[in-house]
């Protein structure tokens, strides 16, 4: 997930936990400020920040000249690697 569509998610709990409350013409600020502090959706940055040093860890490395094949950055393992393809990384 990129950081925009983390984004637009947030977006979406936030205008809808908004309409359920009654917070003011400064509605969004708030229930934004709200939201942002939750445990969940702090876990969820924080897995967010933890899953894209992975995908930096996990792209394609050329091998020497003429090789048919290159390697992992990350576990040297042939790329596409199982990290580099659960993380959705491409070559």
């Amino acid at each position: 997930m990129t950081t925009t569509a983390l984004a637009e998610q947030i977006t979406r709990i936030v205008d809808s936990a908004a309409a359920k409350l009654e917070l003011g013409p400064s509605w969004k600020q708030a229930a934004a400020d709200t939201i942002l502090r939750l445990p969940e959706i702090q876990n969820l940055f924080a897995e967010h920040a933890t899953v894209e040093v992975l995908r930096a860890r996990h792209v394609q490395r050329p091998m020497v000249d003429g090789s048919t094949w290159s390697e992992c950055a990350g576990c040297r393992m042939p790329f596409p690697c199982p990290d580099a393809i659960a993380l959705g990384v491409e070559g």
